[in-house]
């Protein structure tokens, strides 16, 4: 049997978000006098919002087929999309819904914050399930929407392979995109034939059972494009500690990315942290994403800086410098700056963001003419999925 909360703090956090996004401890007081819950988990992602309720079946509760069959109706179709309904009621009726993260930190989850909320349902059956019940891929409500059902094993495997939060949000639009385009042939599909086609298939034909087959196609090269060793100690290298907003935002800029932004970002890293270990002197290295706006520098520096007496006050000086600099020449309304050195054995690594709508600053604009220090920026198309040949 699996244990709801170990599901959610082990999968939805190791797997697929970090502490900070999620929510799990789900009451919340709606007056003085009274107090309400969420569903299981809900997960904030920036503007997005995903509701997550998870039910299962014990094996020693299993029945027969027509047992499993009246539990799936009631307790998956019937009271976990009405828990979704409900945690969706109170999220629009109030505006004030304060719930503690996963690390501690209040926040308002109420929907007025949010452009999105995805709903989802999450089950664990027993293995008498029949067919007609498993092949139910998601349910209409009046009130909320489309509602996401998937059988939890599937949900574990997607979860293995969409560990991006950009995919997985990505994910949920096109399933529901899918289902409800293509209700009578896709409903009967298994998961996978689903997943494989979001990861390898041609947008414009339906997915068949055969679409699994880009599953097994897709090249395992997280160590190519993993991010969240360094985003789990973010919280610890920031160039001004009590920024905590700017920590969060950094977090939520991050979840925004796509597999092909954070292959990006991952090696510009590991070219900055080459550069350091050799102790070789090199330009910052920066990338701009055009969708969310947000641009990104990463700074190598040489021992010499860093064994400076004044190395604090310079490090922040010089990454706050360059992160400006980056905003201000690719006219961005947001920058997140990296600054990376070595003595020693370890490396000294603290992050900033900068944040606020472009205008024009002519001693920064004469500065950038007089002196340039970066690389030049040039558009290019970039890989998220790699998949082997058929």
């Amino acid at each position: 049997m699996i244990d709801v909360q170990s599901f959610i703090s082990k999968e939805l956090h190791s797997l697929l978000f970090l502490e900070e996004f999620v929510f799990a401890r789900n009451k919340f007081s709606a007056s003085a006098t009274s107090e309400l819950e969420l569903a299981d988990a809900v997960v904030m992602l920036g503007d997005v919002l995903i509701i997550y309720q998870i039910k299962e079946r014990s094996p020693k509760q299993g029945g027969d087929a027509a047992a499993e069959h009246r539990w799936f109706q009631a307790k998956v179709l019937g009271k976990a999309t009405k828990q979704v309904r409900d945690t969706l009621r109170y999220l629009e009726t109030y505006a004030e819904v304060y719930v503690p993260n996963e690390r501690g930190r209040i926040f308002n989850l109420a929907a007025g914050a949010f452009t999105e909320i995805l709903k989802v349902v999450v089950y664990m059956p027993s293995p008498n399930l029949p067919a007609d019940c498993r092949c139910i891929r998601h349910h209409i409500s009046g009130s909320a929407g489309l509602i996401h059902i998937l059988d939890a094993r599937d949900y574990l495997e997607l979860a293995r392979t969409l560990r991006v939060p950009e995919e997985v949000v990505r994910y949920f639009r096109y399933r529901e995109a899918v289902l409800t385009r293509f209700t009578s042939d896709c409903g009967a599909l298994p998961e996978p034939a689903i997943a494989g086609h979001f990861v390898g298939g041609d947008p414009n034909v339906r997915p068949t059972v055969l679409s699994a087959i880009h599953l097994h196609r897709l090249v395992d090269d997280a160590v190519d494009w993993a991010l969240a060793p360094f985003m789990r100690g973010l919280h610890d290298h920031l160039a001004t500690p009590e920024g905590n907003d700017d920590y969060y935002e950094i977090l939520i800029e991050f979840a925004k990315l796509p597999r092909s932004v954070w292959r990006t970002v991952k090696e510009r890293i590991v070219h900055c942290l080459g550069k350091v270990s050799n102790d070789e002197l090199a330009r910052p290295y920066r990338i701009v994403d055009p969708r969310t706006g947000c641009g990104f520098v990463f700074i190598p520096v040489t021992s010499e800086l860093v064994r400076n007496p004044n190395w604090s006050t310079i490090k922040l000086r010089g990454l706050k410098q360059l992160t400006a600099a980056h905003k201000y020449d690719q006219r961005l309304s947001k920058c997140i700056g990296v600054i990376i050195g070595k003595d020693g054995k370890y490396f000294d690594i603290s992050w900033c963001l900068i944040n606020g709508e472009w205008a024009r600053d002519p001693d920064l604009e004469s500065a950038l003419a007089a002196n340039f220090p970066f690389r030049p920026v040039k558009l290019a198309e970039i890989q998220g999925y790699h998949l082997r040949s058929e």
